[in-house]
């Protein structure tokens, strides 16, 4: 599915360790109206892949974390989506940044970017954003996993799936 894309990695004194992680979450929204603290967005019917980081001691924690639909406060862009849309699966990426993880999905044929400056206020100026829709028709969740699954294996230390 589409062409590999070209990256000239910039990295930092950390990347390349096991200390760095970053993940993909894949959603699945109908059309729906995606209201964070301070804006709103709306999300056409598709499968969406939201990146961000996890560098703390258990990574895998913070993405489960995504998962929780209800009780938890609503604290990143990411946890608005999971209350909007419904969680298909997350891979978290060991050994590549946010940055560099950004870097790699700008650039693949089937994502485009959705909505500007959503969740990369960390990144102002320099990503446009960390949601992007898969933009072909898909069936299953499952063809969206193991696209990205595919992609990230050819660029991280190791690649884990997690299921909500």
């Amino acid at each position: 599915m589409g062409r590999e894309p070209t990256v000239d990695y910039k990295t930092s004194s950390k990347e390349g360790t096991q200390h760095v992680f970053s993940y993909v979450f894949i959603l699945r929204c109908g059309d729906t109206l995606v209201k964070t603290g301070s804006s709103e967005a709306f999300l056409s019917s598709g499968y969406y892949v939201y990146l961000g980081s996890a560098n703390i001691k258990q990574p895998y924690l913070r993405v489960l974390r995504h998962f929780m639909r209800g009780g938890k406060k609503l604290k990143w862009h990411i946890d608005y989506l999971t209350v909007a849309c419904d969680p298909a699966g997350a891979l978290l990426c060991s050994g590549v940044s946010e940055n560099t993880l950004y870097e790699i999905l700008k650039r693949l044929d089937y994502l485009v970017p959705s909505v500007k400056g959503f969740g990369c206020s960390d990144y102002r100026g320099t990503h446009e954003t960390h949601l992007f829709k898969f933009g072909v028709g898909v069936g299953s969740p499952y063809e969206v996993v193991n696209y990205f699954t595919s992609v990230l294996k050819k660029h991280c230390s190791e690649v884990e799936l997690i299921l909500g």
